[in-house]
């Protein structure tokens, strides 16, 4: 369906000159802004996941990638944002509701700003747990109250 698009997933965008970041935390989604520079700069066409998949593989489209990050965090609206509009392009962001207005991550209004930059936002779960170890209600729990707080937030649904 999406074979013309690339998926990149990210969580972070790493200033590499901010002295503060161990690489202890570092996860292997976790990417340096000059890194992210470069993808954004050599990209014909950046899409949201609801754009790529509602083009479907009409022939007509031309290829791109489709740029996600994971979690909310504050690198996504501080240094991933101004990039993205400024090369006029279009990315979704899967946040998770118990992360939002801790240490390293976006507010509720950073959450709002993305949407009215015309981003896609979407859940990443309530808490962020490992599915794995969840019975069905637990996953549906995570799943559905993490989309209806997100929709009472930013008060869209």
């Amino acid at each position: 369906m999406l074979k013309k698009h690339n998926p990149i997933i990210l969580h972070r965008i790493l200033d590499t000159t901010d002295k503060n970041i161990e690489n202890k935390d570092l996860m292997f989604e976790d990417i340096s802004l000059k890194s992210f520079r470069t993808i954004i700069s050599t990209a014909n066409i950046c899409r949201s996941v609801v754009e790529a998949v509602s083009l479907g593989s009409n022939s007509d489209n031309q290829p791109g990638i489709i740029l996600t990050f994971d979690d909310g965090n504050k690198s996504d609206i501080e240094l991933a944002l101004p990039l993205i509009q400024e090369a006029n392009f279009a990315a979704t962001f899967f946040i998770v509701p118990e992360f939002i207005g801790k240490k390293t991550f976006m507010s509720w209004s950073d959450v709002r700003s993305l949407i009215h930059a015309g981003m896609e936002v979407g859940s990443h779960s309530m808490s962020h747990p490992d599915f794995r170890n969840l019975n069905y209600n637990q996953a549906y729990f995570e799943l559905l109250s993490s989309k209806k707080l997100i929709e009472e937030k930013v008060n869209t649904s």
